[in-house]
């Protein structure tokens, strides 16, 4: 029977390796496409929207007074509601050249936030702000080509589609999340569950990681979209032998395989009841 263990423990860990080395070659995978300028989910070659030029990260003055114009708009962590401070705040930034000053005044005028709604005068921030590279100004650009409901600008599907793929290359999760969508629904772009799996993917993980973030709300279990994208090392069916070989370490005395147990228990993941009790030994 020990003999059986220690087999089924190595076993167990070359499954885990073998997994964590195809996961290291899909992201190298992708990070090559990346930097070679293609497509990260096709690696097709992107040509560069002649108006796209990517801007510095805003890791500054102009930057923080962004932060602190949205905290102002929605009331964020406790800060009061102020669209004449937010809106000064946006315009300091944007008249020092930042382009999320643009986006956030963009913004406030298309959402009539203590100004009278102007689409158009949004539309031209907007503009100006992915001329400049922001990936929230060419999200914005996608929503207005896709609505038609900014100034005079027409609807084209095919504009919003570019716009959402340069946002998301640039890390805007609003737009990871629409092209995501449209690649599952085939709306104006191949209907491909692949390219949605990649597209959704940063987000989900930025939503796990910010549940995480917070002791007491559980444990976020991630499952794939389909059976052939980011397999995980050990599938639901498999959780109990997962179980059995973390039960099978701690009660060898291993500390990382007593801790990940106890997780277990305290939130009742991988099919393990919840107890509190177990958790706590």
């Amino acid at each position: 029977l020990k003999r059986e263990k220690v087999l089924d423990e190595a076993r167990r860990r070359e499954m885990a390796a073998k997994h964590e080395q195809q996961e290291q070659e899909e992201e190298a995978k992708r990070e090559a496409f990346r930097k070679a300028g293609r497509d990260p989910v096709t690696g097709t070659a992107v040509p560069p929207h002649p108006m796209h030029r990517p801007e510095v990260v805003e890791a500054t003055e102009e930057g923080q007074r962004c932060r602190v114009a949205r905290e102002l708009r929605g009331g964020q962590w406790g800060a009061r509601t102020s669209y004449e401070d937010a809106w000064f705040e946006y315009k300091s930034a944007a008249d020092a050249g930042a382009s999320c000053g643009l986006v956030g005044m963009g913004e406030m005028l298309k959402h009539g936030e203590g100004r009278p709604m102007d689409a158009a005068a949004a539309l031209e921030l907007f503009r100006r702000a992915a001329d400049m590279g922001n990936a929230a100004g060419h999200r914005n650009m996608a929503l207005c080509y896709s609505s038609g409901m900014c100034g005079d600008l027409e609807e084209n599907q095919a504009m919003s589609v570019l716009h959402h793929h340069f946002a998301a290359l640039g890390g805007d999760l609003g737009s990871h999340m629409a092209m995501g969508y449209r690649h599952v629904h085939g709306t104006s772009v191949p209907k491909n569950c692949n390219a949605a799996v990649e597209y959704y993917t940063p987000p989900a993980e930025e939503v796990v990681r910010a549940v995480q973030s917070f002791k007491g709300l559980g444990v976020v279990e991630k499952h794939p979209l389909t059976p052939s994208v980011h397999k995980p090392a050990y599938p639901p069916e498999h959780d109990d032998d997962v179980v059995d070989y973390y039960q099978y370490s701690a009660a060898r005395g291993e500390p990382s395989a007593q801790v990940a147990l106890g997780q277990m228990y305290h939130h009742g993941a991988r099919g393990i009841s919840q107890d509190v009790g177990e958790a706590f030994k």
